[in-house]
């Protein structure tokens, strides 16, 4: 049996992988987040990681210095930092609908409705106006 191929990410790579996160954070309007950025080998196996605080509204993604099977390309590097981006932009919304000992579920339906909007407010913003049909 083959043994996988590994890829180093190399220093540039982590360059591009931060400033296209904070690209993302700004185009998603996560400004109300801490970030920090790594460049690691993370315990899983993954392309890129991010860990989060709901209490202290931080975040630190990592961009993995191994990559198994492919060379990073920038657009997977890109790709990788969307992802973990987004990870972030849905994050209150998922960690609420789990706070089971802080919240009743009417307290967590109202919290995680809250938070959808939010979110909803946010992509609205980001999705091109459709012109309206009307002469």
């Amino acid at each position: 049996m083959t043994k996988p191929t590994h890829y180093k990410t190399t220093a540039e790579a982590f360059q591009y992988f931060h400033a296209r996160c904070e690209h993302w954070i700004d185009v998603l309007g996560l400004h109300d987040w801490d970030f920090n950025f790594t460049h690691e080998k993370p315990k899983k196996p993954f392309r890129a990681v991010v860990n989060m605080s709901a209490i202290a509204n931080q975040a630190t993604i990592c961009l993995s210095t191994h990559w198994k099977h492919n060379k990073p390309t920038p657009e997977q590097i890109d790709h990788s930092a969307l992802h973990e981006v987004l990870h972030v932009f849905l994050f209150t919304m998922n960690s609420m609908a789990f706070r089971t000992d802080e919240f009743s579920y009417d307290q967590r339906e109202t919290l995680v409705d809250q938070q959808e909007h939010k979110l909803i407010n946010r992509l609205v913003k980001l999705i091109p106006q459709i012109p309206s049909a009307t002469p």
